[in-house]
């Protein structure tokens, strides 16, 4: 029913768009550190939940969990792209820190990912797991 690549296409599509930081001055860029911050542990908490997910509904809630991180860090690049495209070449050091902690942070993203699609899979006629993984997808298209 859905593919699993375009979901990891999200953090590529956020790194990406991060790059778009390498104009911007301190307090967009710490904007961005700041909402990789919120991700880490989110995305974190959705591989602890999946790990334990028992049945359906928790599934549904770890997929959840890691959708409002996705969608929290994609909503604060859109609001910010406007101030980053506007500024100088220079890349400054908290941009440099924000593409560098995403990237070194995307195997364990990956890692999530999958066992949320594999969990997914397993409850894929679910109406509570199906919504929750087109929230993720939807993610992906945006």
């Amino acid at each position: 029913m859905f593919k699993f690549e375009p979901v990891r296409g999200v953090f590529v599509l956020v790194w990406l768009s991060l790059s778009v930081a390498e104009w911007s001055y301190a307090d967009p860029c710490t904007e961005l550190n700041r909402a990789i911050d919120v991700l880490i542990p989110a995305v974190r908490n959705s591989g602890k939940q999946i790990d334990q997910a028992p049945n359906a509904q928790k599934v549904a809630d770890a997929i959840n969990t890691y959708a409002d991180a996705a969608e929290s860090l994609a909503t604060t690049i859109q609001r910010l792209r406007p101030q980053l495209e506007k500024l100088p070449a220079d890349e400054p050091a908290a941009c440099q820190a924000a593409n560098r902690r995403l990237e070194a942070f995307q195997p364990e993203i990956d890692a999530v990912i999958e066992k949320l699609d594999y969990k997914r899979r397993r409850y894929s006629a679910d109406r509570g797991v199906i919504n929750a993984w087109r929230r993720v997808i939807k993610i992906t298209k945006e």
